[in-house]
This record gives structure tokens, C-alpha cells and sequence, in this order.
């Protein structure tokens, strides 16, 4: 190469020196270039995954929502106009973000689930607008039934495995940004030191031409080389100080690695507690749940022990009625048998069988006439004790629908605990995804930085045999000349 460039000007060898080290640094600069194109593809793609797990768990909390209003409003009708609406909000979020997921999906094999779960979602959707129409048109009781057919475990699960599968996506590209990095970083420092170590080659060379060639100009080049080993030493210096700002940064990051493993670790036991709170949660849910059917039953069994206490009030009026009766007609008895008496005597002896028939028919009247008053009194007794009943079964209807109140709030209180504890197993679910990959990124920036201070040492070494060399130029200066 030295013999083919000694025919050639200065100028047009210098030129030739600089155009392939140009070249090369031109190759590496498209090759950085779709390196990065790759690195934005792998962002896109993992925002792609986020979205499809958010809306999945948005559609979840849709479905959850719209079970709870179902049960809510066949286990208290009086505020079905409230629960209707809350209801219509479950579905609207449903129809809002159901479609979203099923669009950023990718996979074959997530499209699969997506297409069993979708299935699943709309015999839930049905299930639930039959109860609700069957509120509506006052059927509670068969609403109840149908709400006892009605779990959301299955569909739970279904969504469960398509956001696993996209948590998985997300990993295995986490893994494709690694490797990029990793190859950006391998590429930059070809493209520097590569490029570098050919152009101080190349120069080499060039100057080994030259060298024979020129004989002129001592006192200019001796300057020049004075004024460049000047220029080496401050930078040898500076090469210093990055190396050593250099350590201070990779202490720095080996701290900040220590610490994001540490808050990975928490927000992990966070996790796991939001978890464990959440299933209570739902026991609790369940559990507030049966009692308020419980206190249906009790309110209706109160209900129809008060008709029957009613009913026997009246048929007790009745029997007193009747007792009146009777006693009227034992004293109108009574008289006529006092006048069949009178007239027997004065029948003389043909009327004396006829007087004793007349006593006997008095006594029998006036025996009725006990038994009716006793009969009354009996009657009065059940009265007081039927009112008695009735206070103490009043009583119990207001303790009843008391207890419902409470019971109604109680399902409420724990319905929106159980809302928040779900918000925030999500979130703990979130932050431990973002740690971990902010751990990863730390791992990255730690390896970069090994690798910049390697270079950095290297890079200094290199100044120093620079400004050796530049020394040497120093004292062959006396031999150049002047070529342009």
C-alpha cells in the first residue's frame, strides 16, 4: 500500500487515507441505525402486550361489576333502578375495553383463547341481562335461582391465561431487547475502537510514506509536534478523570441494582399480601352474601307469620260473634221455657209432663248460656294474647328490616373494599413488572458502563503511545519536507 500511494500528491493520499475510514464509520452508523429500528419495533411490541393486559383485566373487573349488581339488585329490588344503572356502567366497560384486547392480539395461539373466552364471556353477558330482565319484571325468587347458576371462576380463569401468555410475550421480548442492546453496545464499540485502531493504522502508514519523502520544514513540524504532545498529555489527563468518574458511576449503579433488587423483593411481598387480603375479601363477600339471603328468608317467614296471626284474629272475631249468639238465644231459651212453665201450671194435670220438659229445656239454656260466657272469655284471652303476638311480631318485622339495612350496607361496604383491594393487587402486580425491568435495565447500564471504562483505560493507554509517538515525530522532524 506505502508503494502505491508514493506516486500519488499529499493531498489526494490524505484524502484517499480519510475516505475508507469514512467509509467504514458510515457502515456502522446504518448498522446502528437498524439496530435502533429494531429496539423501537421491541417497544411498540411491549406496549402492544401492556395494552392487551390492561383491557383483559378492565373486561375482568366489567364482568366481576355487573355479577355483583345482579346479585345485589335480586337480593334487594327496592333499589333496582340504582343497581340497573350500575349494571349498564359493567357492560359499557365490557363493550369498551373487550374489543381493544381482542385487536392488539397477536398470537395464533392467544387469538384461540381470546375465541373460547370470548364464548364464555357472552353466556355470561346473557346469563346476567336474563336476571336482570326477570328483576324487572318482578320475578325475584326465579331470578334468584338463576343467579345461583352464575360463576365467574371459569371466565376468571380464561382471562387469567391470556394476560400469562402476554406476561409471557412480554418477557421474551424483554429478552429480544436485551440481546439489541447488547449488539448496540457490541456494534458502538467495533465502530470506535474498530474504526479508530484502522484510521491510526492507515495513518501509520501514511505518515511512513511521508516521512521519506519530506525533508523541509523542521522548525513548523517541531512546533506542531510540541503543541500536539501538549494536546495528548491534557487529554491523557482527561482520559484519567472519565476513567475515574467512570468507577464512581459503576459503584453508583452496583448500589442501584442492590436497591432495585431489594424494593423488587418488597413490592413482591406486597403482592402476595394484596393477594392473600383479596381472597378474605371475597370470603367476607361471600359471607355478607348469605346472610343477607338468610334475612330474606327471615323477613318472608316474619311476613307470613304475621298474615297467619291476622287471619286467626279474624276467625277468633268470628267465634265471639257466635258466642254472642248463642248466649242470646240461651236467655230468649230461658224465657220460653219460664212462659211453657207458667203455662203448664196453668194447664193443671194434663200440663205437669210438659212443666218438667219446660225446666229441663231452662236448664240446658242456662247451661249455654255458661258455656257461651265461658266461650266469650275465652275468646277475650286469645284476643289480648293475638295483640300481644302481633306487637311482638310488629317488633320483629322492624328488628328484621333493620337488620337488612345493615346487612344491605354491609354488602355494599364490602363490595367497593373488595373493588379497591382488586385496584390494588393490580397496581402491586404493575409495580413489580416495572422493578423487574428496571433491574434489568440497571443490569444493562452496568454492563455498559464496565464496558466504557474498559475502553476509557484502553483509550488512555492509547494517548500515551500517541504522545510517545508524537515525541519520536519531535526529533525526526529535522528530516521532513514539505510536500504540498
Amino acid at each position: 500500500m506505502v508503494i502505491a500511494l508514493k506516486d500519488n500528491r499529499l493531498q489526494d493520499r490524505i484524502l484517499r487515507g480519510y475516505a475508507l475510514p469514512v467509509g467504514v464509520l458510515v457502515f456502522f452508523g446504518i448498522v446502528i441505525g437498524a439496530v435502533v429500528q429494531l429496539n423501537n419495533n421491541v417497544r411498540e411490541d411491549l406496549a402492544r402486550a401492556n395494552r392487551v393486559i390492561d383491557n383483559m383485566r378492565e373486561t375482568v373487573i366489567g364482568t366481576g361489576r355487573i355479577l355483583r349488581t345482579a346479585r345485589g339488585a335480586a337480593l334487594f329490588p327496592g333499589d333496582l333502578a340504582s343497581y340497573q344503572q350500575s349494571y349498564q356502567e359493567g357492560r359499557k366497560k365490557i363493550e369498551k375495553h373487550a374489543p381493544l384486547a381482542q385487536a392488539e392480539i397477536q398470537n395464533e395461539k392467544i387469538k384461540q383463547q381470546w375465541t373460547e373466552f370470548e364464548k364464555e364471556l357472552e353466556a355470561f353477558i346473557k346469563k346476567t341481562d336474563e336476571v336482570m330482565n326477570l328483576l324487572e319484571a318482578g320475578k325475584t325468587q326465579e331470578a334468584i335461582q338463576r343467579l345461583k347458576g352464575i360463576r365467574a371462576v371459569s371466565l376468571d380463569e380464561k382471562a387469567d391465561t391470556i394476560i400469562q401468555a402476554e406476561n409471557e410475550i412480554i418477557e421474551a421480548i424483554g429478552r429480544r431487547g436485551e440481546l439489541i442492546g447488547s449488539v448496540a453496545i457490541l456494534v458502538t464499540l467495533i465502530g470506535i475502537f474498530g474504526g479508530g485502531g484502522f484510521t491510526l493504522v492507515l495513518a501509520n502508514s501514511i505518515a511512513k510514506s511521508i516521512a521519506q519523502e519530506i525533508q523541509q520544514a523542521v522548525a513548523q513540524i517541531s512546533a506542531s509536534a510540541a503543541e500536539i504532545a501538549a494536546s495528548m498529555e491534557q487529554q491523557e489527563k482527561t482520559a484519567s478523570l472519565q476513567a475515574a468518574s467512570v468507577n464512581e458511576t459503576t459503584t453508583t449503579m452496583d448500589q442501584l441494582r442492590a436497591s432495585a433488587h431489594q424494593s423488587e423483593e418488597q413490592a413482591k411481598a406486597a403482592a402476595e399480601a394484596a393477594q392473600e387480603v383479596l381472597q378474605l375479601a371475597q370470603q367476607g363477600n361471600q359471607s355478607v352474601e348469605e346472610t343477607v339471603a338468610t334475612m330474606i328468608d327471615l323477613k318472608n317467614k316474619v311476613a307470613a307469620i304475621a298474615d297467619q296471626i291476622v287471619r286467626l284474629s279474624e276467625q277468633t272475631s268470628q267465634i265471639g260473634s257466635i258466642s254472642s249468639l248463642v248466649n242470646d238465644l240461651a236467655q230468649q231459651t230461658n224465657m220460653l221455657a219460664l212462659n211453657a212453665s207458667v203455662e203448664a201450671v196453668r194447664a193443671g194435670e194434663y200440663g205437669k209432663g210438659f212443666a218438667v220438659v219446660a225446666e229441663e229445656i231452662r236448664k240446658l239454656a242456662e247451661q249455654s248460656r255458661q258455656s257461651a260466657l265461658h266461650i266469650s272469655q275465652l275468646v277475650t284471652d286469645i284476643q289480648n294474647a293475638i295483640n300481644t303476638t302481633v306487637m311482638v311480631t310488629d317488633e320483629g318485622t322492624k328488628t328484621a328490616n333493620a337488620g337488612m339495612s345493615i346487612t344491605e350496607n354491609t354488602a355494599k361496604a364490602f363490595s367497593s373494599i373488595l373493588e379497591a383491594i382488586n385496584t390494588v393487587a393490580m397496581n402491586n402486580q404493575q409495580i413489580l413488572l416495572n422493578i423487574r425491568q428496571q433491574g434489568k435495565a440497571v443490569e444493562q447500564v452496568l454492563e455498559a458502563m464496565e464496558a466504557i471504562n474498559k475502553g476509557a483505560q484502553e483509550t488512555a493507554a492509547s494517548i500515551t503511545q500517541v504522545g510517545r509517538g508524537t515525541s519520536e515525530l519531535s526529533a525526526t522532524a529535522k528530516n521532513l519536507e514539505a510536500m504540498i
